[in-house]
């Protein structure tokens, strides 16, 4: 069980592994029970809106107010997993009461987003410049935005240009690099 200290301001744990998460909710809980609210908030919560398409915002949570994590007393490493922070700066864990050597692991998920995006081009210049891309001769190659001219028969590049669209739909400029 974790216990909250108000007066030392310490989140007491009972475990080698917590997450911010659960610091937060047990928190809340005791924040509940009693006359708990009269003492200074211990944490600051941010994030889980709704982005849309089933993305979230990551959640956030800060430490307020001096308080902090305390492991349990024993030998150990402690393993808090999520983004727990302090307010300000700072630490989140202090040291245990008694001599007890403890190494805190930070895990803090990726949270990845994938955002499906395109070459930026619209339909009509997408088309335009397949077929610019057509009349290539065959020792032409274009590749990420440059034409490149080969020597017949080998890979010897007889000239590479830079081609952009100018941001006009149908011109194409050809600039030597």
């Amino acid at each position: 069980m974790i216990v909250f200290d108000p007066t030392a301001r310490c989140i007491v744990l009972d475990s080698t592994n917590v997450t911010a998460a659960e610091l937060w909710s047990r928190w809340a809980d005791w924040a509940a029970q009693g006359e708990n609210l009269k003492y200074p908030p211990a944490f600051r919560h941010v994030g889980g809106d709704d982005l849309g398409s089933s993305i979230n915002i990551p959640n956030y949570y800060f430490l307020l107010n001096g308080w902090r994590v305390r492991p349990m007393e024993a030998n150990h490493a402690l393993t808090i997993t999520g983004n727990l922070f302090v307010e300000g700066g700072g630490v989140p864990v202090v040291a245990t009461l008694g001599a007890f050597n403890v190494s805190v692991q930070y895990t803090v998920p990726v949270q990845a987003q994938t955002v499906t995006v395109g070459s930026g081009l619209s339909p009509t210049q997408a088309a335009q410049l397949e077929q610019i891309l057509a009349l290539l001769e065959p020792d032409e190659k274009y590749e990420s935005g440059r034409l490149k001219k080969f020597k017949k028969g080998t890979t010897e590049v007889v000239y590479d240009k830079l081609v952009t669209g100018g941001g006009f739909v149908g011109v194409v400029e050809v600039k030597e690099p």
